[in-house]
């Protein structure tokens, strides 16, 4: 199992072990690291987003306090997994970033480097169900995120860009998607 399934994730806590001395420690270093990239990137996806910093922790603290993350944790003991899943979310916000106006920050890309290694070192099942959706829902948003960063500001702005992100989204069946006039 070692080989195929999570080696990435086991070396990397292995080294931190042997540099602390204390298996445990690197051990809980790992969850406590794991929640912190998933809280991490989705309060900075909700900022990139537009959301004030009040409201951008609401998805943070939703998904670090939901019954999933948290039995992932306590009740399966799904080690792997729940490190796969939480920089899944921290590799989606750092690739939002890239799809920003450059330059890029080198905290983005590294970011992006570490989180998709971990990722991909961890749980192949989260590699492949976690990546189909990832880009899915990229897919779906960055086309009205990017409208919306070019446009002015205002009352006004978001409705176009969501106006393309819907037709793009419903082109190939163009009778389901509402009138241009009827927002």
């Amino acid at each position: 199992q070692f080989l195929f399934y999570g080696g990435t994730v086991y070396a990397a806590v292995g080294y931190v072990a042997v540099i602390t001395g204390s298996a445990q420690l690197a051990y809980a270093a790992s969850w406590i690291g794991g929640t912190a990239a998933a809280y991490g990137g989705l309060y900075w996806a909700a900022r990139m987003v537009g959301l004030s910093r009040p409201w951008a922790q609401v998805p943070a603290i939703t998904y670090v306090s939901s019954a999933y993350f948290l039995t992932n944790i306590y009740a399966r003991g799904a080690w792997t997994e729940f490190i796969a899943t939480s920089f899944l979310i921290l590799a989606a916000a750092c690739a939002m970033r890239h799809f920003k106006a450059a330059p890029v920050p080198l905290l983005a890309r590294f970011g992006l480097t570490l989180s998709v290694a971990l990722v991909v070192g961890s749980h192949l099942l989260t590699v492949v169900w976690g990546t189909t959706m990832a880009m899915l829902i990229l897919a779906i948003t960055v086309p009205w995120w990017r409208a919306a960063a070019v446009a002015p500001h205002g009352p006004g702005c978001v409705r176009p860009a969501a106006r393309r992100s819907v037709r793009s989204g419903c082109a190939p069946w163009p009778a389901r998607c509402p009138a241009p006039g009827r927002w």
